[in-house]
């Protein structure tokens, strides 16, 4: 074969392989972008957050903002193996420059203010409206004697009744209020514990699904 017969096939073959390259980079492109395009949150995934770690560190809070974190799983698992009774839990932030009525540790409005400090992208649901297509929402209820705050989210996906779901302190993550019915409107739930009853319904606020709650300080 002489040198420029060889030179052709030898461009044809190299031609043959990028284009081949390039298809199965494309088809791997293309299955990346509709995994990541059909990944929905939040979802209702009760074996996730009743591990007994993540259920004894995780509060509504937590839970609300569909967020585990690792490190405070670490930390109770540490804690509890030492016989200690609590790991400890998070909640929104105390908003600063804001003057609390007296007698008061916290209103509908600080916790508010709290969660739209900590979560980027959070709103306030404006009134006759939904949320963005990008959102969740989320109904936030105090209990003024306690002083005691709770959350409830309405998880996206995988949800064709529109069930709510929550999680009370280190307990599990459900959908029923207290009488044991599903949770289809949070107005209507029955949220009043043995030692504490969330008879104040505050907003209902929208948390972005790739929310990110920051660090606590």
């Amino acid at each position: 074969m002489d040198k420029c017969k060889l030179l052709y096939v030898s461009t044809i073959i190299l031609l043959v392989v990028l284009l081949l390259f390039k298809t199965l980079n494309s088809v791997k492109a293309f299955k990346l972008v509709e995994r990541f395009v059909s990944a929905c949150s939040p979802v209702f995934e009760p074996s996730k957050w009743n591990k007994k770690y993540v259920q004894a560190s995780h509060n509504c809070y937590s839970y609300s903002m569909n967020q585990v974190e690792p490190n405070r799983v670490d930390k109770c698992r540490q804690i509890i193996n030492k016989n200690d009774k609590s790991c400890g839990q998070r909640g929104p932030t105390r908003p600063k420059n804001y003057n609390y009525p007296e007698n008061k540790k916290m209103t509908c409005e600080s916790i508010t203010r709290g969660v739209l400090n900590d979560v980027s992208g959070a709103s306030r649901l404006e009134e006759n409206t939904g949320c963005p297509n990008d959102k969740y929402k989320v109904a936030l209820f105090i209990d003024d004697k306690n002083k005691s705050y709770h959350f409830l989210r309405k998880d996206k996906c995988d949800n064709p009744e529109g069930i709510w779901s929550h999680k009370n302190v280190t307990g599990p993550a459900t959908q029923k209020d207290v009488k044991g019915n599903l949770i289809y409107d949070p107005a209507n739930a029955n949220l009043k514990y043995s030692w504490v009853n969330y008879d104040t319904m505050c907003d209902y606020l929208c948390i972005p699904d790739d929310n990110y709650l920051r660090e606590a300080k």
